[in-house]
């Protein structure tokens, strides 16, 4: 097994960089670092700390999708059989990569295409730590380790996408057209940060996306629901409709900045999923702008 990691950098951080780092390049064999974003100074004295770390990507958001496919097709020419793919507000503890790796060597089943963790915010996991590997209809991109070789059988990530749901498209798509499985580990934590969550004075909590992310989460999410409805879980649809959609829209109006352009964003993601549009859209940019 040669295990590379694909970390995509998007104004990172030097402290959340320096954690992650750390363990990329001592348990995993190479590491591409892809610039969807300039990066200061202060950062690119963190990677090149490393020998073993190449960066790529010429500072423009191409989005996670593209950015994960160049680095795979990169990482197949260099004869790397995995790739483990990272969020760079996401780290292991030492040694979880390599209990990792042997858990995947040690899996006998040929049905799984998709390896997963166990995420851990805000002092829980997603799920109970019973040391079990559990079978599941999706995990997401950061932390999952993927077959090289399964991209040119079953597809790369589909860029069209651009950032959101790509890791749930991916999975859905293996499992309908390839019957290929996912599964998580639920010893194999990974800790995880989702959004930028703080809590308002009236007492409830907000994420607090961008209205760039806030369109892209509900337009593909919908899409995905569409493409997939048998796949895409109950409870999914629930906090879709519910906290992405209806709870966002009050929550913007009576607590969060920048109000016209989030609510403007999901109004836009609704009429774009019913039209069927896909692929980059930027809301900050008017329509008279080149």
């Amino acid at each position: 097994m040669r295990l590379c990691t694909i970390i995509v950098l998007y104004h990172p951080e030097k402290e959340n960089l320096e954690k992650s780092l750390l363990s990329f390049t001592k348990e995993t064999d190479y590491v591409f670092c892809w610039k969807n974003s300039a990066i200061n100074d202060t950062c690119l004295a963190v990677i090149n700390l490393y020998s073993n770390i190449q960066v790529l990507g010429n500072e423009e958001n191409v989005g996670i999708a593209k950015a994960l496919n160049e680095c795979i097709k990169i990482a197949k020419f260099r004869d790397f059989t995995h790739v483990l793919s990272m969020d760079q507000d996401s780290y292991f503890d030492q040694d979880m990569i390599s209990k990792y790796k042997l858990k995947i060597i040690n899996i006998t089943e040929k049905d799984i295409a998709i390896y997963g963790v166990n995420p851990l915010q805000d002092g829980k996991t997603l799920y109970e730590n019973t040391g079990d590997k559990l079978n599941v209809t999706d995990t997401i991109t950061s932390g999952s380790i993927f077959i090289i070789d399964n991209f040119k059988k079953y597809g790369y990530f589909e860029e069209e996408l651009f950032i959101d749901a790509v890791d749930y498209e991916y999975c859905y798509r293996l499992k309908k057209y390839h019957n290929q499985n996912t599964i998580v580990f639920t010893d194999i934590i990974l800790n995880h940060t989702v959004g930028y969550v703080e809590k308002t004075k009236l007492g409830f909590k907000i994420n607090n996306y961008s209205a760039f992310r806030t369109y892209f989460i509900v337009r593909n999410q919908l899409s995905i629901w569409r493409r997939y409805p048998s796949l895409f879980p109950y409870k999914y649809k629930v906090v879709l409709l519910k906290d992405h959609i209806l709870f966002r829209t009050v929550k913007i109006i009576l607590a969060e900045k920048n109000k016209i352009i989030k609510l403007k964003s999901i109004f836009l993601g609704i009429l774009h999923h019913v039209t069927k549009k896909s692929g980059y859209y930027n809301i900050n940019v008017k329509k008279t702008e080149k």
